[in-house]
Parts: structure tokens; C-alpha cells; sequence
């Protein structure tokens, strides 16, 4: 599920749903075995505080294939 009622130029550029034109509103994904599911439960128009996306001090910042190898180390640690 998507919207194009909200103005976001190209907002799937980092998710497997890039072709998707509007921002999705819901979706599942398996990454590293496990599937998750994203759903928008509510919507609310305004302005966004940027300084909500500041990175803090203290985080690093790695590149996605890092992000990813790490990723699949932890799910690799977990035992069924």
C-alpha cells in the first residue's frame, strides 16, 4: 500500500520498492531470514523538527554493506 498524496521526491530510493512512486504505507520484507512487516497506523500532516535526524555524538556512521555484514552476524548468533 502506498500514497501519492504526500510530497516526497523518489522516497523509496533505499528499499527494494524503489519503483513504487508514492510512500508506502505498508510492506513486508525478509532480510537475513526474518520477515517483517511495516504499516503506517496513522498520518499526520505538519512540519517535522530536522533536528529530529541529527546524528548523535556518540554514533558512528558505516556504510550499508557494513551495516548489512553486521546485521547478519547478530541474526546469525540467535539459536531456534
Amino acid at each position: 500500500w502506498y500514497t501519492d498524496a504526500i510530497d516526497i521526491e523518489n522516497p523509496n530510493w533505499m528499499t527494494p520498492f524503489a519503483e513504487v512512486k508514492g510512500v508506502l504505507l505498508r510492506y513486508e520484507i525478509v532480510q537475513h531470514g526474518l520477515r517483517m512487516r511495516m504499516d503506517a497506523t496513522t498520518v499526520k500532516a505538519g512540519k517535522v523538527d530536522p533536528h529530529l535526524f541529527e546524528q548523535a555524538g556518540d554514533h558512528q556512521e558505516v556504510s550499508p554493506d557494513v551495516m548489512r555484514q553486521e546485521m547478519a552476524e547478530v541474526i546469525g548468533s540467535f539459536t531456534m
